[in-house]
């Protein structure tokens, strides 16, 4: 029995070692494919760059829960083959254990990586991916405020919304004018005063004495 428990060990630690490895180099090949088409995007200007790296690591649970599983499956595959190549798997047979027993050695293992994706998946990958988007969605709104400048034409969407001020405090715009040029029907609107708010990412509007 002592003996069969050091080769269960020795072939599980085996397992994890060629696990760990190919996790790790997974992880490094998706990180650095996902850093290069984040970089494009902020080349673009559709991403600020400032948050590349965050974004990218709450994304990570969403890409664990795919490289997980088969980082197991491929160390589990080399285990098995170095084993048959090496004839090692005979020292195992010799010790009176089975191909069903082996398969039991290794099911510990196996359902750890199942509740470990299964977790992720369903709490981490989720939660990561919605924080990932509205870091981007919130970053979108704070670089489009940043870009607004005084005594121009602003074009606010894709709507042909423009807005002109003549001063921005960073909360408030005096001498306003807003119109939509798609639109014949809205009158153009001047205000003194407008205040925009930022709601769920969305920018609202509040003109005053106009």
């Amino acid at each position: 029995m002592y003996k069969k428990n050091i080769l269960a060990i020795h072939l599980n630690s085996q397992i994890f070692k060629g696990f760990t490895a190919i996790l790790l180099i997974l992880t490094a090949l998706i990180f650095s494919s996902r850093l290069v088409g984040y970089f494009e995007q902020a080349a673009a200007g559709s991403l600020n760059p400032d948050i590349i790296f965050s974004v990218i690591f709450l994304r990570l649970p969403d890409f664990l829960a795919l490289l997980i599983p088969f980082a197991f499956f491929l160390s589990l595959l080399l285990v098995v083959s170095e084993l048959y190549q090496s004839n090692g798997i005979y020292a195992y047979f010799s010790a009176g254990v089975s191909r069903v027993r082996l398969l039991k050695h290794v099911m510990p293992f196996f359902f750890i990586i199942l509740i470990a994706c299964s977790l992720i998946s369903v709490y981490l990958a989720p939660y990561g991916k919605a924080l990932s988007k509205s870091l981007i969605a919130e970053q979108s709104y704070k670089d489009k405020l940043e870009m607004f400048q005084p005594r121009s034409l602003i074009n606010l969407d894709e709507a042909g919304s423009y807005l002109y001020f003549d001063s921005y405090d960073g909360k408030r715009m005096t001498g306003v004018t807003f119109f939509v040029k798609d639109d014949p029907s809205l009158s153009i609107i001047k205000a003194e005063l407008l205040e925009i708010s930022n709601q769920d990412n969305n920018m609202i509007l509040d003109f005053k004495n106009g």
